[in-house]
């Protein structure tokens, strides 16, 4: 088939004209002239000195050569060539420029548009994969599932997820905050390491010094708990505070894993206490021997009266540094404080030892001794040389400020001699209970090397 050379700009309104079977759209006659035959020949058309001057036949027929159109006068410049409905040349909308814009293109465009997302609020239903997202801005991506915001990339430098997810720098250190479900909880899946990377338990905490600190710094309280609360520990606002929860005791063990070992000490939820037993049975159950130490060692006593709460059990006060009498007259040898309302209820009582030696001469010497200011025992005077002396007896409470005493005094080589007075110290205060020595020939004829003051209850 020849090639029909269409010399012109643009075509519109065309007439179909046929060569054998084929079919060549030529321009209706009111729109083109000049239409030229270059080489061939044709019949069926007006042939006036070589240009056809009527295209509007249809039916004719051409061998060889080409038609050349010089120009058609009703089309528009630089515009793309569509047919009508009439099957008649016309021009479109689309300019040769884009046109253009199509050069290349190896399948259908809107096939490929289809696949591409809008840069404007895209939707996506599948997976998404990229190397590289760049925004800007002071919140500089979000991401959004059905309509609310899930995940912030902020510009300061952190990452926020809803609300609970917080990561990034604040005030140049890196930090990670999690408030879960409306701010009440957080979730980790696995291991938590805090300064280590290698985390064995649930939460680990590699550190030497100060490890955990719980609270605001506030005087107000604070603690762990053991799930459905049955333990705690904290503080309560006054105290530190270990607490099991209810029907719940507490156990303080040693040696062995936890919840083996040996236990040293164990309160029951009913408030019973025990040293070395998990199952006390009194208020203060000791399985072993309670020793008290100190010159003022002892067990109280309280009987619910604030007035008796001071009441000991045992002994109130041992002094084993000796004294020896200094100067001619009487002289103080050992003295003890005895702690106010020692003796706070009716019938309650101190047991007294004294005990000393005499210097190798048979000096004239005594021995006395005192509760208060009233001297409840005193030796007749004695010679005895390099002897042993030793003061024993009891005083017990009558009332507020009255009590009964009995006190005896031995010396070797010389006759006891056993006293009963009635002092009248009052016993909301301290009282002084002294052994005296008197040796008017020369110091350290009397010496005194123990004292020990014992109290015991009128009715435990």
């Amino acid at each position: 088939m020849k090639t029909l050379i269409l010399a012109l700009t643009l075509l519109t309104a065309v007439t179909p004209v046929t060569r054998g079977a084929a079919v060549f759209v030529l321009p209706n006659a009111a729109r083109a002239t000049n239409l030229t035959l270059v080489g061939g020949s044709a019949t069926g058309f007006t042939n006036t000195g070589g240009i056809y001057t009527n295209p509007t036949i249809t039916g004719g027929t051409f061998t060889g050569g080409t038609f050349s159109l010089s120009t058609n006068t009703g089309v528009t410049a630089s515009r793309a060539v569509v047919s009508d409905s009439a099957q008649r040349i016309t021009n479109s909308v689309t300019t040769a420029t884009e046109l253009g814009y199509v050069s290349g293109v190896t399948s259908a465009i809107q096939t490929q548009l289809g696949t591409k997302a809008p840069t404007a609020s895209p939707t996506f239903t599948g997976v998404v994969t990229t190397t590289n997202i760049t925004s800007s801005g002071t919140n500089a991506l979000y991401f959004h599932v059905n309509g609310s915001n899930r995940m912030s990339l902020i510009s300061a430098g952190h990452v926020e997820m809803a609300g609970a997810l917080s990561v990034g720098p604040v005030n140049g250190v890196a930090m990670l905050s999690v408030a879960a479900n409306g701010g009440q909880s957080a979730y980790f899946a696995g291991q938590v390491g805090i300064l280590t990377t290698n985390p064995t338990v649930p939460l680990s905490v590699w550190s030497d010094g100060n490890s955990m600190s719980l609270g605001t710094g506030s005087n107000v309280s604070a603690s762990f708990v053991v799930a459905g609360s049955r333990a705690f520990f904290g503080y309560d606002a006054t105290h530190a505070r270990v607490q099991g929860g209810a029907t719940k005791g507490v156990t303080l063990a040693v040696n062995g894993s936890f919840g083996s070992g040996t236990v040293a000490l164990h309160a029951t939820s009913a408030g019973l206490v025990g040293i070395a037993t998990s199952v006390p049975t009194y208020d203060f159950d000791v399985n072993g021997v309670i020793q008290s130490r100190g010159s003022s060692g002892g067990v109280r006593q309280y009987t619910g009266s604030a007035t008796n709460q001071n009441r000991m059990v045992g002994v109130v006060k041992t002094i084993t540094t000796t004294v020896a009498n200094v100067g001619l007259t009487e002289t103080n040898l050992m003295t003890e404080t005895f702690p106010a309302s020692g003796l706070a209820a009716t019938g309650d009582t101190v047991e007294i030892l004294m005990f000393g030696t005499t210097a190798a001469n048979a000096n004239s010497k005594t021995v006395a001794a005192y509760f208060g200011a009233q001297k409840i025992v005193e030796s007749a005077a004695f010679t005895s040389s390099a002897a042993a002396w030793r003061i024993v007896g009891t005083i017990t409470r009558t009332g507020a400020a009255t009590q009964v005493a009995c006190v005896t005094v031995f010396v070797d080589g010389a006759t006891p001699v056993t006293t009963y007075t009635a002092p009248t110290e009052t016993l909301s205060g301290t009282i002084t209970i002294k052994a005296t020595g008197t040796a008017p020939t020369a110091n350290g004829d009397i010496t005194q090397v123990f004292h020990r003051s014992e109290f015991k209850p009128g009715n435990p």
